[in-house]
């Protein structure tokens, strides 16, 4: 059983080491499960993107990369959503999902 904590680290050393190999993908949100329970099923996250800075085949490529670097490393099944900034600025999708930011990627 993987502690919140012990998950959440593991989580952010996984997203530095993708972090270190690009900039500019977006932000990383965790939301779900993964938030309250010790042992989530799979960890929710949630890529908000800026068009200015990354374009829509970077950001279906990084999300592949996400799911199976973190998959790998975390063995657990990754859902990734994605936002564009101005998607994320419209809808109350952060606050209704209590989405906790992680890194700038």
């Amino acid at each position: 059983m993987m502690e919140i904590n012990s998950l959440t680290t593991q989580l952010l050393i996984s997203l530095r080491k993708i972090k270190n190999e690009r900039q500019g993908g977006g932000d990383c949100y965790l939301f779900g499960s993964a938030l309250t329970q010790n042992n989530p099923r799979d960890i929710d996250l949630l890529l908000v993107y800026d068009y200015d800075k990354i374009d829509l085949t970077s950001v279906l490529i990084l999300k592949k990369k996400l799911c199976r670097v973190l998959g790998e490393d975390l063995g657990k099944n990754i859902d990734l959503c994605s936002l564009s900034k101005s998607e994320s600025i419209q809808s109350s999708f952060i606050v209704e999902e209590n989405c906790q930011f992680l890194i700038s990627l």
